[in-house]
């Protein structure tokens, strides 16, 4: 982490600590997003069980003049990174004349992607036009995960696009993640996952399932994939063996102890109201369309790109009551950011300390409450 980083950290955290403590007027200190996600498009080439972009051909997206211009007023309005998302980003013929265009603008470029479009030429030409941050979705391994993708053969070409992203990684250093999604259907997958992460020399993400966002608004989404009471053992197991993991790796393992003790609490009750949304503060998020989320998925949209500038929806008075809604949780709850959200709250920051300066407390971690 550079000097500008721990910087820009550093002044998140003091305002945040404003917006939550000053007993009057602590909204007024919040401040400008650093981060946006960019939905680039919401097509893909994959039909993965818990999504729904995949089940229409969306037209009208914006055109790459379009995202241009909007990639420029991201950055006036002090935007330092993006991460391209969708849907399948690669989807998109333009994907590498976007990238380079916020290269050239002066901002990091992060992507996600399920890698199903990601061969050695086109992994090369990301990272030549300035990709310096993967986040590669891999649920599970060999047939399972087909099966959640929805495409025979997914896998095979996942793990020979996560092999030459890792050789990447030790050649050029770019930042590269597996982004494992935990619900109901991949409880048991997690060792198969951390394992070929291990041995590709790649951290794994835990992402916690969730339903809220626009993309993964299916019906019956929280009877099929929810991690309920009955699976309360299988979440524990999980939890133990996360936490046995980061103590022997802590280089090697992504997330904090608190953490991993915080999964059992989002499958409880997903809002976690006594948990400020800190990455509401932090990020916008933005559709294919133009479409201003503020920062999260979850609370509908409140701007048009294609009829109002970006710098007018930020300063409107819907947009800013909008953001202290969020960070408030005035909202459905989401799993979304969580991580960043731990590490910028107070009470889990003096937690993990304790996890870390008293190993034996971290027993408790997974035990029945």
């Amino acid at each position: 982490m550079n000097i500008s980083h721990v910087y820009i950290k550093g002044v998140a955290f003091m305002r945040f600590l404003a917006m939550r403590y000053a007993p009057f007027g602590g909204d007024r200190f919040k401040g400008r997003a650093y981060l946006a996600s960019l939905n680039v498009t919401d097509n893909c080439c994959l039909k993965c069980v818990m999504c729904n972009q995949w089940q229409t051909t969306h037209s009208g997206e914006l055109k790459t003049e379009e995202w241009k211009d909007i990639l420029a007023q991201l950055k006036a309005e002090g935007i330092r990174e993006i991460n391209l998302t969708g849907g399948e980003p690669l989807v998109r013929k333009d994907i590498f004349d976007l990238i380079g265009h916020a290269r050239q603008l002066g901002l990091n470029v992060g992507m996600t992607s399920n890698a199903y479009l990601m061969n050695k030429a086109n992994i090369a030409r990301l990272v030549a036009s300035g990709v310096s941050t993967f986040n590669v979705s891999m649920d599970a391994v060999d047939a399972k995960y087909d099966e959640i993708r929805g495409v025979a053969g997914a896998y095979a070409r996942l793990l020979a696009a996560c092999e030459e992203l890792a050789l990447k990684r030790k050649q050029e250093g770019v930042a590269v993640y597996l982004c494992f999604l935990l619900m109901k259907d991949t409880l048991a997958d997690y060792k198969d996952v951390l394992a070929l992460g291990e041995k590709l020399g790649l951290p794994v993400v835990i992402n916690l399932f969730d339903i809220n966002p626009y993309f993964f608004q299916v019906d019956g989404q929280k009877e099929r994939f929810w991690i309920q009471e009955a699976q309360a053992q299988q979440l524990k197991t999980f939890q133990k063996f996360m936490v046995e993991n980061k103590s022997l790796r802590d280089d090697f393992t992504y997330h904090s102890f608190s953490e991993i003790k915080y999964a059992a609490d989002y499958f409880k009750d997903p809002l976690q109201k006594r948990l400020p949304c800190y990455v509401s503060q932090t990020r916008l998020c933005l559709g294919p369309k133009g479409e201003v989320f503020g920062g999260c998925w979850a609370m509908g949209v409140y701007g048009d790109l294609r009829k109002t500038a970006l710098k007018d929806i930020l300063r409107s008075k819907r947009f800013i009551e909008a953001g202290r809604k969020m960070f408030h949780k005035q909202c459905p709850g989401c799993s979304c950011g969580y991580s960043l959200n731990l590490r910028y709250a107070p009470r889990h920051i003096l937690q993990e300390m304790l996890y870390r300066i008293l190993p034996w407390t971290r027993d408790a971690i997974g035990r029945e409450q």
